[in-house]
């Protein structure tokens, strides 16, 4: 957007009218994902729970995450998406949230290899990410 901006302007010689207005859209894009990377990581810095430490439990019916000051229990089939990535899980119960299970979490490869067989059985969305 901003070549073409600069390239309207070069031959329409009508900067304000041509060239300013696909500079500024262009540059409002190049910056969008630096400035919402910037936003997200406030927003988790600012979040209460940041470096509160959260113990799993999972069974074949539900899991259930508890910390400091929740406790939470959420049933496999409610579970939108869950992903099984080289280092851990990402389990999203709702489209734009995620918990992060680490597999340095578990105790055992048994406990995961678990998880992911209840998590294949039970979740519409399962999906193996390389």
């Amino acid at each position: 957007m901003v070549v073409l901006g600069l390239a309207s302007w070069l031959f329409t010689h009508k900067f304000l009218t041509s060239a300013l207005p696909n500079i500024v859209l262009g540059l409002s894009l190049f910056c969008l994902s630096p400035l919402t990377a910037w936003v997200v990581r406030r927003r988790f810095k600012d979040n209460p729970y940041n470096g509160v430490e959260v113990t799993w439990a999972f069974n074949a019916e539900e899991f259930n995450s508890t910390g400091e000051g929740f406790n939470q229990t959420q049933s496999w089939k409610k579970v939108y998406e869950f992903l099984d990535t080289p280092a851990g899980f990402l389990i999203y119960p709702q489209k734009n949230l995620y918990y992060w299970i680490p597999f340095s979490g578990f105790s055992t490869h048994q406990e995961f290899e678990n998880v992911r067989a209840i998590a294949k059985a039970n979740v519409n969305r399962y999906a193996a990410v390389v």
